[in-house]
């Protein structure tokens, strides 16, 4: 009796056991999922931004300025998130004004693509361009650790594509990454959630034509 009483307990903890592991951490999912949405999103304006060079032979906003300019991809549940201060002197350009400038050089609407995040939870929940000189810049920031990816500190990990890679600044080529063999293995990765995620992109498709500033 008491050998079946011990089977059972230890059946139910390791039915207990199970689950928690299938349900008892929503947010490492959530997080996988939203790091592939992270990679496309990179690439996506990593293209972009090749194709406006190609267009003007120049980056967005580059030349235009002494000091480094700025501009932070986050939609109205985000841009409380973007306003710490930096500590040197730069310029903040609105993703608004980036857009626009886009647009008007290549000739078309563009899609615009956020953080899945809304809140920042161990790093910023927004993407970052920023230009210096002739050095240009685009970063995200995943939860988890890619191959190509640079730790800042836990569950936070950076990833930037320059026109100008060094040792320096530790950025990768803005077309060498995105379509190198390894970098579209895991943004090819299946999305687990697919349609809340693109839900998501199509709530802010367009949001910068919502807003007046």
């Amino acid at each position: 009796m008491k050998k079946l009483f011990f089977s059972i307990t230890l059946l139910l903890f390791i039915a207990i056991l199970n689950g928690a592991c299938t349900f008892a951490n929503p947010l490492e999912d959530f997080q996988k999922d939203a790091d592939i949405i992270r990679l496309k999103h990179l690439k996506y304006y990593s293209n972009l931004l090749v194709e406006y060079y190609k267009k003007s032979g120049k980056y967005p906003f580059q030349g235009e300025h002494n000091l480094p300019v700025y501009v932070y991809v986050a939609h109205a549940e985000q841009i409380a998130s973007t306003k710490s201060p930096l500590p040197f002197s730069n310029i903040s350009v609105s993703f608004k004004d980036f857009i626009h400038e886009i647009e008007n050089t290549l000739g078309r609407t563009v899609n615009e693509y956020y953080d899945p995040q809304n809140q920042p939870y161990k790093r910023p929940n927004f993407y970052i361009y920023m230009v210096n000189g002739e050095y240009a810049y685009f970063a995200i920031h995943t939860h988890n650790k890619f191959p190509f990816s640079r730790k800042i500190s836990d569950n936070y990990y950076k990833i930037e594509v320059s026109n100008k890679p060094t040792k320096e600044n530790k950025a990768h080529s803005i077309e060498g990454l995105v379509n190198s063999d390894e970098f579209l293995k895991f943004s090819s990765t299946n999305v687990k959630k697919e349609g809340y995620f693109k839900k998501l992109e199509n709530k802010n498709i367009h949001y910068t034509k919502t807003i007046t500033k």
